[in-house]
């Protein structure tokens, strides 16, 4: 059977073919891949069980930058389930009462007998034991946090029982004074319950705020007037009106975003249907 050239003529080497079909992850490369998709997770594009198709993208350019390798985006799939699965057997693991976790190393402190029976029921926690989890902050982050991108940030009030005092203390008034004391002080617990929780859900915006005004300032430096600019001064043949005109445009978040997602000759004829219907 003829071996199969590519269109230079020259057969792929073999370094590159064995690099396609098995993706080895050292420590290293897993923790590029955790922090890429930390940080999208930040930017909101992980829906449900997954990232979206802009984050995925984001992850698998960046992910080839920082660390030099062409690998596919079905291999960082294939990882990205590996990783929650181990998240998963994490979070079994440290329910267990003689396991505990040292963050500061990403090992998992437990005796011998206590190991050989968790492994005996969980026999993909070998691994564990021998590497630890040094990512599993970030394992939490990523697999523990409910994103949804068509709200800011939702807010739960739960209802709480609350019991004033413990029930082998709780005894029925008698005289007239009593309960009317029992009657006002039922009303102050009530009250400062009431106060609690508000004070709690107003903690909780004020935090879910924060977070946003974060990810805004983090998508703006990603995608700033500066870099714009730099790569509008790429664009070959473009007209001084017309070069204006993008400066304007670029006030805009969306059109920033896009204009340098675009390829470079793409850029003009785009620039130029953005600004058609505006006064030049």
């Amino acid at each position: 059977m003829a071996t199969r050239v590519t269109r230079s003529g020259r057969q792929p080497s073999k370094e590159n073919s064995d690099q396609q079909l098995k993706a080895r992850w050292t420590t290293t490369l897993t923790k590029i891949l955790v922090d890429l998709m930390v940080e999208q997770v930040r930017f909101g594009n992980k829906q449900k069980d997954t990232f979206n198709r802009k984050g995925w993208k984001f992850i698998n350019d960046d992910f080839q930058k920082r660390s030099g390798l062409k690998w596919s985006l079905d291999q960082l799939k294939t990882q990205y389930d590996v990783l929650k699965r181990q998240h998963s057997i994490m979070k079994t693991l440290l329910e267990q009462m003689n396991f505990a976790f040292d963050e500061s190393r990403g090992t998992i402190r437990a005796s011998d007998e206590d190991w050989e029976i968790f492994i005996k029921a969980n026999p993909e926690a070998e691994t564990l034991r021998t590497n630890g989890c040094p990512v599993y902050k970030e394992l939490c982050t990523i697999f523990s946090q409910t994103n949804n991108t068509n709200k800011d940030y939702d807010l739960i009030v739960k209802e709480e029982i609350v019991c004033p005092e413990p029930l082998c203390m709780i005894h029925e008034p008698s005289s007239e004074s009593e309960k009317q004391d029992y009657g006002i002080n039922s009303k102050k617990r009530v009250r400062r319950g009431v106060n609690q929780a508000i004070s709690e859900a107003i903690s909780e915006m004020a935090a879910a705020s924060r977070h946003k005004t974060t990810a805004i300032e983090q998508i703006n430096n990603r995608f700033s007037i500066t870099d714009c600019v730099k790569a509008l001064d790429e664009v070959k043949g473009i007209e001084e009106r017309l070069y204006y005109a993008a400066l304007d445009l670029f006030h805009k978040p969306i059109a920033r975003e896009t204009f340098l997602f675009l390829r470079a000759d793409k850029r003009l004829a785009w620039l130029s249907r953005k600004c058609s219907n505006r006064s030049i």
